[in-house]
């Protein structure tokens, strides 16, 4: 990877979930509070928020996400599969979103990728995330619309390089990787 030069970088670390006091619970703990895809812990048991990790049917894996929209989200899909005893899969893509003083920060995906394509301009700027072809992860600054646009395009599927750019209308960018 060739050098690249920059004033700012933003360095997004992660969290340690504080579940030692489950420790004796019977649960499954293991970088979270292990749960199923409808965020079950065990019988009558949910966790929710960045201590759940739980088995997301978009990506096939367990995963924790560490933002409050995460646990408000997950909040309100546990509250309804209560009250409507019919609980259902939390399939979701991550979502997260920072003000570091004027700038907007979104990252919508999988941030972590093996290709990085970005554009700037007009103090916006656009990262892709690509990993075989497809893009798996957006990060905006500034770009409220585009990163909405990607959301909407990373529900279902990865979609290819080709149609995001479109989508997203990035004339021009430049690669990494």
């Amino acid at each position: 990877m060739g050098d690249l030069e920059g004033d700012w970088a933003v360095v997004s670390i992660g969290a340690v979930p504080n579940v030692e006091w489950l420790a004796d619970s019977g649960l499954t703990i293991d970088d979270g509070v292990v749960c199923d895809d409808n965020l079950v812990a065990a019988h009558g048991v949910w966790a929710v928020g960045d201590v759940a990790r739980w088995d997301n049917p978009r990506y096939g894996r367990l995963e924790r996400h560490e933002h409050w929209t995460t646990a408000v989200r997950h909040g309100q899909h546990v509250a309804r599969s209560i009250a409507s005893g019919a609980p259902s899969p939390v399939s979701e893509v991550p979502y997260v979103w920072s003000d570091q003083f004027d700038w907007r920060i979104q990252t919508v995906g999988r941030a972590a990728t093996d290709e990085v394509h970005f554009t700037s301009g007009a103090d916006q700027h656009v990262v892709l995330s690509v990993e075989d072809g497809l893009v798996t992860g957006v990060t905006t600054i500034n770009s409220q619309g585009r990163c909405l646009r990607a959301r909407q395009l990373l529900q279902v599927v990865d979609p290819t390089l080709d149609a995001v750019v479109e989508r997203l209308g990035l004339a021009a960018f430049a690669q990494t990787g």
